[in-house]
C-alpha cells in the first residue's frame, strides 16, 4: 500500500479578459527584456496564452500530494467553467474572492482531499494500491491559505 497525503487541492478560475491580459504582458516582456522572456517560455510549468490552456474559459486544477518519503508532486489539470457545477459536492470551505492586486482572478475554491485523490487515482498520477491519509477533508495546506486570504 503506498500512503499519500493530499498537499493542495485548488481550483482558480480566471476572469474574462485575462488571457488578453497575459497576451498584454507577454509582449511587453518580449520588447522590455527578450531573454528572460525567452527564459521564462522555455519552463515547463509556463503557460502560454495562445496555448491549448490559456483560455480564459477554463478553470484550472493545481494537485500537489506526496507520499511516505516526503516528495512532492504537483499537476495541474483544466476544465471549461460551465462545468464547474459537476464538481459543486466537492468544495471545500468558502469560494475565496480575489484581493484587488489579483485583477486576473474572478475566484477560486478548495477542494476536499478525498475528491482530489479519487481525480490522481483516476488518472494514474498515484498507484491504485494508494491509500488516503489526510485526517479528514482538508488538504494539508487548507488552513494556512485560508488563514492569508
Amino acid at each position: 500500500m503506498t500512503e499519500i497525503w493530499i498537499e493542495r487541492a485548488e481550483c482558480i478560475v480566471p476572469r474574462k479578459g485575462a488571457q488578453q491580459q497575459r497576451r498584454k504582458l507577454q509582449e511587453d516582456l518580449r520588447k522590455s527584456h527578450p531573454a528572460v522572456a525567452a527564459d521564462l517560455e522555455a519552463q515547463p510549468w509556463y503557460e502560454n496564452p495562445d496555448g491549448p490552456f490559456g483560455g480564459d474559459h477554463l478553470a484550472k486544477f493545481d494537485w500537489e500530494w506526496m507520499g511516505a518519503d516526503q516528495v512532492g508532486w504537483g499537476w495541474a489539470s483544466y476544465l471549461p467553467i460551465a462545468k464547474l457545477p459537476l464538481i459543486e459536492e466537492h468544495i471545500l470551505g468558502e469560494v475565496q474572492q480575489p484581493s484587488d492586486d489579483e485583477n486576473w482572478l474572478e475566484f477560486s475554491f478548495y477542494l476536499k482531499a478525498s475528491y482530489a485523490f479519487s481525480v490522481l487515482k483516476a488518472v494514474g498520477k498515484i498507484p491504485p494500491d494508494s491509500i488516503l491519509m489526510n485526517c479528514d477533508e482538508r488538504p494539508l495546506s487548507y488552513g494556512e491559505e485560508v488563514e492569508a486570504a
